[in-house]
């Protein structure tokens, strides 16, 4: 030792052998008698606290340097748990101790504290730390489909070196997507909701923080279910013609087997119905001038999918015949009014109301986009009939003709 750090030293001790001596400062009444006290100060914290944890030989290096303040004699070194029970209490004279047998996978914290002859100082206290053990994964992942269901039960084993509270449990899609995500405390599961007909796996973790953590996976499995319902349905119609040929796209999913298609009134009556394996189909009698719509339900051995409904749609056409075709004489106009039923889909026609008389010939003409007429100048006491024709941009249908009648003199 050299002399200056030996007399350091000597001075050090020395300043803690003495008394220490306090003089009162600005204290009325006070005497100006020194105050001797003769308590000797103990060691202050220990500084530099650090622990090295060895997996090895499930060890732990404590290390520190001295506090400021008076030498310790002794140190107290101990390993205690989060919830305070002490796992070893060592004592060293040394500023480095090696506790040996230290359980891995456990969470411990060590304090140091200095101790001298007249007392004990404060301890200084590490941050928390486990020693690692190489965690070996979950194996032998076990995949049992739920028939009819979105579900599986799946189980596993674990041989972990550190206990574990919980697993993560995750279903991959092919490619590595995450679908899914749960926790587990035991070593099996039932996972609900899961799609169908895809390429799935089931990966296990253990799930304590560690990186070192291994993982398994399931070999890959398919949930079997009805198929999903079919897209984009797509009607095309030609005029005049009572057919539709209706197409669809597959829903994905779990592979359809047969479809059913349907038209149908607004009201939903079924018109027509036709099932069939490929993604169209052309379905004969279909009224005209009718709002129709088609759907489509896909169908396998696992039950069927819900219904997709196309858009409404109308085959134009000719119009219809005119019904109930009425005649009121108007004696004093020499006339008559004329009404007529008539309804469809097929837009608003134009009519064409005609007098005829008794040997066919064309008296007089009107046309109208109304359900009725007034036609005068017709002539008396001859017999007469009337006909009623609708027209449209296709064409003009077939006419329906009133009773004979006369306008009297």
């Amino acid at each position: 030792m050299s002399e200056q750090a030996d007399a350091f030293t000597h001075e050090r001790c020395d300043w803690c052998a003495r008394p220490i001596e306090l003089r009162p400062d600005n204290c009325p009444g006070c005497d100006d008698r020194l105050t001797r006290q003769s308590g000797i100060p103990t060691p202050g914290p220990p500084r530099y606290l650090r622990v090295e944890p060895n997996e090895l030989d499930s060890s732990v290096d404590v290390s520190w340097e001295s506090g400021y303040g008076c030498a310790a004699s002794v140190f107290l070194v101990q390993l205690r748990r989060p919830d305070g029970s002490i796992e070893a209490n060592l004592n060293t004279t040394q500023y480095r101790i090696t506790i040996s047998n230290v359980p891995k996978c456990t969470k411990f914290f060590a304090t140091v504290l200095g101790q001298n002859d007249k007392g004990s100082g404060s301890q200084r206290q590490s941050n928390l730390f486990t020693i690692p053990a190489v965690i070996p994964g979950p194996n032998n992942v076990q995949v049992e489909t739920i028939e009819n269901t979105s579900s599986v039960r799946v189980s596993w084993k674990n041989e972990n070196l550190c206990p574990s509270s919980e697993f993560v449990v995750t279903v991959l899609e092919q490619g590595g997507r995450v679908v899914y995500t749960e926790y587990s405390n035991v070593q099996k599961t039932v996972l609900r909701g899961l799609p169908a007909c895809v390429s799935l796996q089931i990966k296990i973790a253990v799930h304590d923080g560690s990186e070192d953590s291994q993982q398994a996976l399931s070999k890959a499995f398919y949930l079997l279910a009805a198929p999903n319902r079919p897209r984009m349905p797509r009607v095309t119609t030609e005029d005049n013609e009572p057919t539709a040929n209706i197409t669809w796209e597959d829903g994905g999913g779990c592979i359809a087997t047969a479809y059913d298609v349907s038209v149908k009134t607004t009201n939903g009556t079924m018109v027509t119905f036709l099932n069939t394996s490929s993604r169209s189909v052309t379905l004969t009698d279909i009224p005209m001038c009718a709002s129709l719509y088609a759907t489509v339900v896909a169908r396998n051995e696992y039950g069927s999918s819900s219904a997709i409904t196309s858009m409404h749609f109308t085959i134009q056409t000719v119009p219809g015949e005119p019904q109930d075709v009425r005649i009121n004489v108007l004696t004093n106009i020499s006339g008559v009014t004329v009404t007529w039923a008539y309804s469809d889909d097929c837009g608003s026609p134009e009519f064409s109301v005609s007098v005829y008389t008794q040997d066919g010939g064309t008296f007089k003409q009107v046309k109208t986009n109304e359900n009725s007429a007034e036609i005068s100048g017709l002539p008396k006491c001859e017999p007469l009939t009337v006909g009623v024709m609708a027209s449209n941009s296709l064409g003009s249908g077939p006419e329906t003709k009133s009773a004979l009648f006369k306008i009297q003199d």
